[in-house]
This record gives C-alpha cells, structure tokens and sequence, in this order.
C-alpha cells in the first residue's frame, strides 16, 4: 500500500494504522492522514502559527521575528518580544512624581 509522500507500508502496518486512526478497513490513505491529523492536534497549531506569523508582519514595531525595534529601528538592547500592539499596561505612578515626599512637605513650618 502506498501512504501519501511515496512511502510504502506493508498491509499488516496499514491495518493496524487504520485501527487506531478509528476508521473502516477500506479507508483510503488520505482519510487516514485526516483522522490522524486531527487527533494529534497539528491543523490547530499550523492555525496558530499562522496566526503569530501574521500578526508579527501587521506589526510596526517589531523586525520579522518578532523583538521589538526602537523609534529609531533598531532593536532594543537588551532584546524584547513585541506585543504586537497589545495594549500597554497602565504606568503605576506618574513618571513626573518624585518618588520619595516628606509626609508634612506641604504644611506649614513652625
């Protein structure tokens, strides 16, 4: 029996192949790739890495694999993954605020 990609497999190996893919004995070598496909998962994580490879081209912040690039277009140093325009998470302080204030800074002396 011929499989897909010219590989040849003996009737013995073909049945038991077929069996556990779940499918009749006549199934043809295409329906059994199919079955065998889905079962290990492969269609949704070619999706999935179709999807990742076009979000880093839409993406104008980052070089073709995906680390973000400077204003500049340089990559940042040290390197960081893009979000691919993800929102940026909020800033938890004002950056203009100092960071350490006298708790009676603004009361009066005396």
């Amino acid at each position: 029996m011929s499989m897909p990609g010219g590989r040849w497999v003996s009737t013995q190996d073909w049945a038991r192949i077929v069996a556990v893919a779940g499918l009749a004995a006549g199934a043809e070598p295409r329906e059994v790739a199919a079955a065998l496909e889905g079962r290990t998962g492969r269609g949704a994580a070619q999706a999935a890495r179709a999807a990742r490879a076009a979000a880093i081209r839409a993406c104008r912040g980052c070089d073709p694999s995906g680390w973000r690039l400077g204003a500049d277009g340089v990559p940042l140093d040290p390197a960081v993954r893009c979000g691919h325009n993800a929102a940026d998470p909020p800033v938890a302080r004002d950056p203009s605020e100092p960071l350490h204030e006298h708790p009676n800074a603004g009361a009066a002396c005396g």
